[in-house]
């Protein structure tokens, strides 16, 4: 059962990556301001960092569809999850971003801790 919840996240958190990639990717878009991203950024950095999470949400899509979950690479996952919160968590409570992207990054937290606990508790051979 928990299988099917971290493969369903996963094909979630690709949907998500891909939309959050555009946002970033051009922050002084409708979907920008409504993440309440800095429109002020080089594109460089923007593109750099939509390609990133690009990648990470392929990496997702392809992990919900194997038969069997490479751990190493759901650990990276979620390790990466789990961060990109607590990076804005850290950035909203010094007044640095506003509060939203932590609000959405929650759901990222929830996804990292999902498929970390699907790591700890499932045997290697598991899928």
């Amino acid at each position: 059962m928990l299988t099917t919840v971290v493969r369903r996240t996963l094909a979630i958190s690709c949907l998500f990556n891909f939309v959050a990639a555009y946002a970033m990717a051009f922050p002084a878009s409708n979907l920008g301001a409504l993440f309440e991203l800095p429109t002020e950024v080089p594109r460089l950095y923007a593109f750099l960092f939509a390609y990133v999470v690009v990648l990470f949400g392929i990496a997702y899509g392809w992990l919900s569809y194997q038969h069997t979950i490479n751990r190493p690479l759901l650990l990276l996952s979620s390790v990466g999850k789990v961060g990109i919160f607590l990076l804005t968590a850290g950035l909203s409570l010094t007044g640095d971003i506003s509060v939203m992207p932590s609000v959405l990054a929650f759901g990222d937290f929830v996804f990292g801790a999902i498929w970390l606990s699907w790591l700890a508790s499932s045997r290697s051979g598991e899928s």
